[in-house]
């Protein structure tokens, strides 16, 4: 290892999902915290993370997940294939690598560069994900996702390389690698990120909502009990309201398109304009289908003996504001 991965404070790394694993990450703002952090990230915003780090919830179990587990088998395949394509020798690194200034800020590579100050993160994704987002550029570039651009960032920081290659393998045959070097203006802000939400962790405060999701977390059962609003509360009110009508009518007139195109289209499934698929109707497979209406009626017993409650819910629906 060179000594740029000889890291003040780097601790043997466990199986992600292992009550060890857990326990470790939430010590440290990893990678893939980073674009949380940031608010970037589309599965987690930073007051979730917040939750995570302070222990209030545990982090989700996504190690069977099939993306998951796809991507964890195809990672060596992945680090093959840039070797191949690129000529550079790949090592592990089995340690989580942390800032020698902001202990708290920390890593754990995919791989680095033999001989090289690089590391390499290895990525999959599905041909439909990743050509609907529009964010993966040309190969070559650092053209990618926003996320996956603060976590190479992120490795940068901590590791001191001033380069980091993006690996992906797109569908089963799209190969890339996409090469991000290091920007000085957007790691400060990064690790300004960093600061200023593990100062929330240390100190047990809360971080700003961003998300309808924080607050069905911070508040999931209601009790009963009445509150006045206040003048800002009766305009915020209001404004759903607003905007839930112009979404509406917005709603109808993309019906009224829809059935204009249908009409086009009639019997067939796919509409082209100068070579190029700009929408289908296509018929799909009938699916099969359990009434549970009639099971219940004819088997009341037996459907009794299998109905577990569920979590409650909390709907949110605003009245008519005079």
């Amino acid at each position: 290892m060179s000594a740029a991965l000889s890291v003040v404070g780097s601790k043997p790394s466990y199986a992600p999902g292992s009550p060890e694993w857990v326990a470790q990450r939430k010590t440290y703002i990893g990678a893939s915290d980073s674009a949380a952090v940031m608010g970037l990230s589309q599965y987690k915003t930073p007051y979730r993370l917040w939750l995570e780090k302070t222990g209030r919830v545990e982090p989700e179990d996504i190690s069977q997940k099939p993306a998951v587990i796809a991507g964890n088998l195809l990672e060596p395949v992945v680090g093959q294939w840039y070797t191949m394509q690129t000529g550079r020798r790949l090592a592990r690194v089995n340690s989580v690598l942390r800032h020698p200034d902001y202990d708290f800020i920390a890593t754990n590579l995919d791989y680095r560069v033999i001989g090289e100050k690089r590391n390499v993160e290895c990525k999959t994704t599905s041909e439909r994900a990743a050509y609907a987002s529009g964010e993966w550029g040309e190969a070559g570039t650092n053209q990618i996702p926003s996320a996956y651009l603060v976590q190479c960032m992120h490795e940068m920081i901590v590791t001191g390389y001033r380069v980091c290659d993006l690996a992906v393998l797109i569908g089963g045959g799209d190969f890339r690698v996409y090469t991000i070097n290091y920007d000085g203006e957007l790691a400060a802000q990064i690790i300004a990120g960093c600061v200023d939400f593990w100062r929330h962790v240390t100190e047990d405060i809360e971080p700003p909502m961003t998300a309808e999701s924080d607050a069905r977390a911070r508040f999931p059962r209601s009790f009963d009990v009445v509150r006045e609003a206040t003048p800002a509360i009766v305009e915020a009110v209001g404004d759903i309201e607003n905007f839930a009508s112009t979404i509406a009518k917005c709603e109808a007139e993309i019906e009224q398109r829809k059935i204009i195109v249908m009409q086009h289209l009639g019997e067939a499934d796919t509409l082209y304009f100068c070579g190029e698929k700009i929408a289908t109707w296509k018929s799909t497979k009938p699916r099969s289908t359990f009434d549970s209406a009639r099971f219940r009626a004819e088997n009341p017993d037996l459907y009794a003996a299998y109905v577990s409650l569920g979590e409650p819910t909390r709907p949110f629906r605003i009245a008519r504001v005079k």
